[in-house]
């Protein structure tokens, strides 16, 4: 979904924050890059996280997007790219402004002005903000001296918080980054102010996430069905969606619930969820591999006997059966042709 193997990093500013500051503390200058060594490691350090995210937004405000505050200071940046340490300086304002929740933490913000990054395969230009927490601890080596010093620093762990606002057609789409977001949403909601995208990205993460609960949850009070049954028809559904380039409901429901009585259930529990998340139809759209990679991990095909046995399954559920003997044991058969 996103690539930055032709990155250009045309600005950049680190800034420090005191949570409990008097003073807000902001740098005036930004930071030259030095070669393409240290390009490269900012890269993999501070963007990477982001390719990694199966989820997309738009900026938002319940009243006006107007008064949305960071989508007003990133659009004067794309209007004026040399404003970008005043905008800088500006986005640190407001995020003392909403840093009002006792959990959230002081740490090191850095601010990043990009060109070309590749955004469902077209080059867009970008804006990135990525707050770093929790410091790891790294060795530091002097061969001159054989001496060794242990400090703290930034490397390739997790990010605690970030947004990339992609400059794409008619408005950005914006990918977030957050750890412990439990702790305190304020990143999310009052910070950037974002709402779900209306796009295949999350289409696909929505349907895939509904189906789930439908088979999981839903169809056990309607149906008896064992967990074989289960895990076949969630299988079935992550075929689909992994063979096909596009989403279509019927088809969906005819190769893969199959049943006439299970799909009117179906789709009374997709009406359902639908209003109450306030989203769209799953009717069509494209499917979105990048989300299906993220939702197939929780589809899961295994089958819990007690403690003792696991079994996987990943194909044709003909091949176990289940049974129980004599004594009133509960057993599975399972037939196959080569042990591997």
């Amino acid at each position: 979904m996103l690539a930055y193997d032709e990155l250009i990093i045309r600005k950049f500013i680190y800034h420090p924050f005191e949570k409990d500051a008097e003073e807000i503390l902001a740098s005036d200058h930004e930071i030259e890059i030095r070669n393409d060594d240290e390009a490269l490691a900012f890269q993999n350090i501070l963007l990477k996280p982001f390719t990694q995210v199966a989820e997309t937004h738009d900026f938002f405000h319940p009243i006006d997007l107007k008064l949305n505050t960071l989508k007003s200071i990133i659009d004067g940046y794309q209007q004026d790219s040399e404003s970008f340490v005043e905008k800088s300086q500006e986005i640190m304002s407001h995020l003392h402004s909403v840093s009002k929740h006792p959990n959230i933490k002081s740490g090191d913000v850095f601010m990043l002005g990009l060109e070309d990054l590749r955004f469902k395969s077209k080059h867009v230009d970008g804006f990135a903000i990525v707050k770093v927490e929790n410091k790891a601890n790294f060795i530091e080596t002097q061969p001159g001296s054989g001496e060794i010093n242990l400090k703290k620093g930034i490397g390739n762990q997790k990010l605690d918080k970030g947004c990339l606002v992609l400059f794409t057609e008619d408005e950005p789409t914006i990918l977030l980054v957050e750890q412990q977001q439990k702790e305190t949403d304020y990143w999310k909601n009052e910070f950037v102010k974002v709402a779900l995208k209306n796009d295949e990205i999350n289409s696909t993460n929505q349907f895939m996430g509904m189906t789930k609960q439908f088979i999981t949850q839903q169809i056990p009070h309607e149906y008896e069905v064992d967990k074989t049954d289960q895990i076949d028809l969630l299988n079935k559904s992550a075929a689909y969606f992994k063979s096909n380039e596009s989403f279509n409901k019927q088809e969906f429901e005819t190769e893969v619930l199959q049943d006439p009585e299970m799909i009117k259930s179906f789709r009374s529990y997709d009406t359902a969820f639908r209003e109450e998340k306030d989203i769209a139809p799953f009717d069509e759209f494209e499917i979105s591999k990048k989300a299906v990679q993220k939702q197939a991990k929780v589809f899961k095909s295994v089958l819990k006997l007690d403690k003792n046995f696991h079994i996987y399954i990943h194909g044709d559920k003909s091949l176990i059966s289940k049974g129980t003997d004599d004594n009133g044991r509960k057993f599975y058969k399972i037939y196959y042709e080569e042990e591997q």
